[in-house]
């Protein structure tokens, strides 16, 4: 343990000893000192030790009340999102999700008392637990918070349409895909074409070229074409697989491109297009011996 560490672990003890004594004095700070340790540990890829500082923070807070602790509760919060971030790239999903879920609890509770403060932060934590939950197929509990997010994105974008358009619709096409999972056939493809046309409004705005957009648009037609395609609407669908497949040439991202034009020329084989197809397979090809002149 480096003199640096150790020093840190000898304040906390310290602080737990006074804590004990005084709870109302110290709490604050001791969550303070646990919060310092456990961004440390994360920062050094020690989750484990991290987690259980951060859980001895979220612990502290609720012994001393909210209204003695809000003033440190966003940094809480904030360590306790990067800590889920972290946790989920080590696939360790179930305590990824414990710390995501701790991080809403705390930022609900801030958005109660300063919704403009805090109500996109929050937004925010509840789009990431969903994506958490439906990594492990808690379908359910995935749609619910991502529905959350939706609605409270809904209303930021409702106050700031440039500011938070278009993450209602990376939510909404977050919601869509999950719907999809749950046999949600209709709900799913109504909230792709919503995201669609946010994406598009987005991507029509001046000087708006970012590839976050371009990208957003493309995976939300993505999906609608295999909604179209499932609700029997094969000409939507090529027409939805094809602007997606445009979109992903123009941002270079030919994984994904060569997916797409293969569900592409699925979908012309389904109308017997069989020469629309044939090209679509020949482009692949073409894709494809680019990805081995790369690799060479």
């Amino acid at each position: 343990m480096a003199s640096s560490e150790l020093s840190a672990e000898e304040n906390i003890s310290q602080l737990e000893e006074l804590f004990e004594v005084d709870p109302t004095e110290y709490g604050s700070e001791l969550i303070a000192a646990l919060i310092d340790m456990s961004r440390n540990l994360i920062t050094a890829g020690r989750f484990d030790g991290a987690m259980f500082h951060a859980s001895r923070a979220v612990d502290i807070s609720r012994q001393i009340g909210f209204a003695e602790a809000e003033s440190i509760l966003p940094k809480l919060a904030a360590v306790l999102t990067t800590l889920g971030t972290k946790l989920a790239t080590v696939d360790r999903i179930s305590e990824a999700i414990a710390a995501t879920q701790e991080a809403v609890d705390l930022r609900r509770q801030l958005a109660r008392r300063d919704p403009e403060a805090y109500q996109h932060r929050l937004a925010a934590s509840l789009a990431s637990l969903g994506t958490k939950l439906a990594t492990v197929d808690r379908i359910s509990e995935a749609i619910a918070a991502t529905q959350e997010a939706v609605d409270l994105r809904r209303q930021l974008a409702r106050r700031d349409p440039e500011a938070y358009q278009h993450r209602l619709a990376m939510s909404l096409t977050q919601l869509s895909n999950q719907l999809d999972c749950a046999a949600r056939k209709a709900e799913a493809l109504s909230v792709s074409l919503e995201a669609i046309r946010l994406f598009r409004s987005v991507a029509a705005a001046p000087g708006e070229t970012e590839e976050v957009v371009l990208r957003g648009l493309a995976t939300a037609l993505i999906l609608a074409g295999y909604e179209f395609r499932t609700a029997g609407n094969s000409v939507a669908s090529t027409a939805s697989f094809t602007e997606a497949v445009d979109l992903l040439h123009q941002i270079n991202d030919p994984e994904l491109e060569m997916q797409t034009l293969y569900a592409l020329a699925e979908a012309c084989e389904y109308q017997e297009n069989l020469d629309d197809a044939d090209n679509i397979y020949r482009r692949m090809l073409a894709l494809s011996n680019q990805f081995d002149d790369g690799s060479n």
